[in-house]
């Protein structure tokens, strides 16, 4: 797992989201990924709709770090309508997330199109771009369990056992359709087309988290 963090993170949500996979080893021994951090602004609202974007040799998601904030217990996800938080003892009541709302979905189908749209202009074919939210905060469960909403909507709590998980279910829904893996050169001409700041990651270090070799930009 390689973590990108080009410019200095801005909520503690980032912070603690990176913190962990930076504790993480790099290479592909627990998992052949990367994640960069690069924020998606949304232009009308002016909130973030993702935080970061994952990618794995089958494909790529847009990563949004949801802080639940004075807040804890079980929380409920569902693919439509506002998710709820229960604690141990006594009602559910709606969740409210950092930055406003009690669901991030809408935002990051937003942001996927985006992402999707820089990158066929930059002559890249995304295929299918996952959506993986992140839970930060006194989360002490998940419904469902997988995380799993359907249609590529997934959910992982910031646990190692739960964020790999996510990242597997983000792989596998991605890789449906798309004829190849992501090469070393699709993945450093993605950064560059998303504006990552700074040094983008090697060939060799790509090549370690499983993406194979090539000089080449091949995916249109």
């Amino acid at each position: 797992m390689l973590a990108l963090t080009p410019a200095p993170l801005q909520t503690a949500g980032e912070r603690a989201l990176f913190g962990e996979l930076t504790r993480w080893d790099t290479g592909a021994s627990v998992r052949a990924a990367v994640v960069a951090a690069l924020p998606l602004i949304d232009g009308v609202l002016g909130r973030r709709i993702s935080d970061a974007v994952l990618f794995v040799p089958e494909g790529i998601a847009v990563i949004r770090i949801a802080e639940v904030l004075r807040q804890s217990g079980v929380v409920r996800a569902v693919p439509e309508g506002a998710w709820s938080i229960a604690p141990e003892s006594g009602p559910g009541q709606a969740l409210q997330l950092s930055g406003g709302g009690s669901t991030p979905l809408d935002g990051l189908m937003r942001a996927g199109m985006e992402v999707a749209m820089k990158l066929r202009r930059a002559g890249l074919e995304p295929g299918r771009i996952a959506r993986l939210t992140v839970l930060v905060g006194d989360v002490t469960g998940l419904v469902p369990a997988d995380g799993d909403l359907g249609e590529g909507d997934l959910v992982a709590r910031l646990e190692p056992r739960s964020l790999l998980l996510g990242i597997a279910r983000s792989s596998r829904y991605s890789g449906v359709d798309n004829p190849r893996l992501w090469t070393t050169a699709d993945v450093r001409a993605a950064l560059e087309a998303l504006e990552l700041p700074g040094r983008g990651p090697t060939v060799e270090e790509l090549n370690g988290e499983g993406f194979p070799y090539s000089p080449y930009v091949l995916r249109r």
